[in-house]
């Protein structure tokens, strides 16, 4: 699993509780990273900051899209304007931000199983 956002505190926290889970979980602090990490290491989920500065959710979905790469997407923001989301096949979820991290952990539990 992969967590992508810019906000340090927000990667620990999801990070630290979906491990907790008995997850594998890496970050990336950005789309641009996030889509090296996606491309070397094949995670099976990827939550996904949608604003973040340089590239941001938008883009690095359309990263993926021009790769071919199918990986499923839970994207999270606080952003009233996500209306690009639906746009990209590779988004299997959403969740608003502030989250509940037993809820985030739930919906990641449920992708997982697919």
């Amino acid at each position: 699993m992969l967590v992508v956002d810019d906000e340090p505190h927000i990667r620990l926290l999801m990070k630290t509780v979906l491990e907790g889970r008995g997850l594998r979980v890496l970050t990336a602090e950005d789309g641009r990273r996030g889509h090296e990490l996606v491309i070397s290491l094949a995670p099976d989920l990827v939550l996904l900051d949608w604003e973040m500065p340089g590239v941001g959710g938008e883009d690095f979905l359309a990263l993926l899209g021009a790769d071919g790469n199918a990986t499923p997407v839970m994207v999270i923001t606080g952003s009233a304007d996500v209306s690009g989301v639906a746009d990209f096949p590779q988004v299997v979820d959403f969740l608003a931000k502030p989250f509940d991290v037993w809820e985030l952990a739930d919906r990641v539990d449920r992708l997982l199983e697919r």
